[in-house]
């Protein structure tokens, strides 16, 4: 799986560069507030607001290719509330975007 690769990324997309970065900070922005829902949802046993927020983060993941963060996303959706709130899934998820936007971060100005 692919955690973040900008090559990959670019033939994917096959858009200018400069429009790639626009997007990879807007996606750096998100990030850094699901992080926060999925942290706080997680303390509140809130697993709606968990399955919404991956919902999210699975549509942006997708666009700019984040094949490992898409599928711990896909994987919530799926779950039972018990599941989400009894599995390691949602830290995972928070590593993951945290790995993601280090990878991500070495690409932008």
């Amino acid at each position: 799986m692919i955690h973040f690769e900008l090559t990959h990324t670019q033939q994917e997309l096959d858009l200018p560069v400069a429009v790639i970065v626009e997007i990879l900070e807007a996606s750096m922005r998100e990030l850094n507030k699901a992080v926060s829902i999925l942290e706080t949802s997680y303390a509140a046993k809130d697993h709606s607001a968990i399955k919404s927020i991956a919902h999210k983060i699975h549509g942006m993941s997708m666009t700019i290719r984040l094949e490992e963060l898409s599928g711990l996303t896909a994987s919530i959706q799926q779950m039972e509330p018990e599941e989400i709130l009894s599995s390691p899934i949602v830290q995972q998820t928070v590593e993951e975007i945290r790995y993601t936007q280090s990878l991500i971060s070495k690409h932008l100005p």
